[in-house]
């Protein structure tokens, strides 16, 4: 292929896969919500090479799909914090064991068991340096930022002090294929982690107030950057939007095919 062929090729790849992650996330989802699932287009197939290294939703006791993350957490020297979030899915075992595949894996009588889906372009790919793999090993998640964060509020919210995960990674291109990593995370651990990332945030939030000319109200600067509609439904769906689970009053611009492709 020519330059331009590629480049080409790269811009409709950075439109489509994200768009093609979005929506298997979507139909996984709407069947842990109990919802008929289209099983044969590419986002079904795609999903279909996951299950059975996910619970059947009959056989948990309880089923949280695409549930909502708050953590209002004050640090170490007293500042506060927001971090917000969706996690994939978060289930209950009920008083007898769950048996998974994608290896000798079992969801404990009464357990909670947080899961991830990850879409991959694929299972080989290596960073520019060629040292990390697409696929996180256990030790990687277990000091994951996304991983502690999910596993801090889950484990705060059940009262545990230590919290079994699955990360799903789903490869898409040519025959659909999944492979399990699972990891277990304490309390202590994701707290660890939490501190820091606050730490960090609050250091981020200066960085900028100080680039801008002097301390700023960040939170007023965003909200005074353009409006961008096609990051609307991100992340579980912007809060302020007029069609958010929440309901909010924010009612942006319609925006044609033709703009959109501009």
């Amino acid at each position: 292929p020519t330059d331009a062929e590629k480049a080409e090729k790269k811009l409709y790849n950075s439109l489509y896969r994200p768009a093609l992650g979005k929506e298997t996330h979507a139909r996984a989802e709407a069947y842990f919500k109990g919802a008929a699932i289209e099983w044969n287009d590419k986002p079904g197939r795609i999903l279909l090479a996951g299950m059975h290294c996910l619970p059947h939703p009959d056989e948990c006791a309880e089923v949280d799909a695409e549930g909502e993350i708050v953590i209002d957490y004050t640090t170490a020297d007293g500042r506060p914090v927001k971090f917000k979030g969706f996690r994939d899915l978060l289930v209950r075992a009920p008083g007898k064991e769950i048996a998974l595949n994608g290896g000798p894996f079992v969801i404990l009588p009464g357990e909670w068991f947080l899961v991830d889906y990850k879409t991959t372009f694929t299972f080989d790919f290596f960073d520019r340096e060629k040292t990390l793999r697409t696929v996180k090993t256990p030790a990687q998640l277990i000091a994951d930022p996304q991983a502690n964060l999910y596993a801090y509020a889950v484990m705060r919210d059940k009262g545990l002090h230590v919290l079994r995960c699955r990360w799903l990674y789903l490869r898409p291109e040519g025959n659909p294929a999944s492979e399990p990593v699972d990891f277990t995370i304490t309390f202590a651990s994701a707290a660890a982690v939490v501190e820091e990332l606050a730490q960090l945030a609050l250091e981020l939030t200066e960085h900028v107030g100080a680039a801008l000319g002097g301390l700023i109200d960040v939170r007023a600067l965003v909200e005074s950057l353009p409006k961008n509609p096609d990051a609307c439904p991100m992340y579980g769906g912007c809060e302020y939007h007029h069609e958010h689970n929440h309901g909010g009053d924010c009612v942006p611009p319609q925006i044609s095919p033709g703009e959109k492709l501009l």
